[in-house]
């Protein structure tokens, strides 16, 4: 079974758990079925579930992807943060912050393996303006 289609028969038993929690469980129960026991049951098959999905994520094509743009957004706010400590004690002026942890950003990914295309540097100015957005105001 390839991992795509393990992703799609763990989306069908969510699915499923949601329309059973939703509808046929207070039916169930109006007719005087054991609900804690079929919860119990289901808390059970989902969890078996959520664990496979971890094990095959790794594996998945998309999680390339989604590790990158992880590895981008730590980067920026630990970018955003330090261009701001630099700041602060006047090793950095305020013009420089962006570029210094632009800068940052790049270096981080590029370490990870990760090349910096166009795409990537797009995502690198969104998480930098994101976390700068974070900051709190100094007046």
């Amino acid at each position: 079974m390839s991992p795509t289609e393990i992703l799609m028969v763990v989306l069908v038993i969510t699915a499923f758990v949601i329309f059973a929690l939703t509808t046929l469980l207070p039916m169930l129960k109006k007719k005087g079925v054991d609900v804690e026991t079929v919860l119990s049951q289901t808390s059970s098959a989902l969890a078996t579930a959520m664990q496979t999905l971890e094990t095959v994520a790794p594996f998945l094509p998309e999680s390339d992807k989604v590790g990158a743009m992880k590895r981008i957004t730590e980067a920026a706010e630990v970018a955003v943060g330090s261009a701001e400590q630099l700041r602060k004690i006047g090793e950095l002026d305020p013009g420089d912050r962006r570029t210094a942890a632009q800068k940052y950003v790049r270096e981080a990914v590029a370490l990870a393996g990760i090349t910096v295309t166009p795409e990537i540097e797009h995502l690198i100015d969104g998480a930098i303006q994101f976390e700068v957005g974070k900051l709190k105001p100094t007046y």
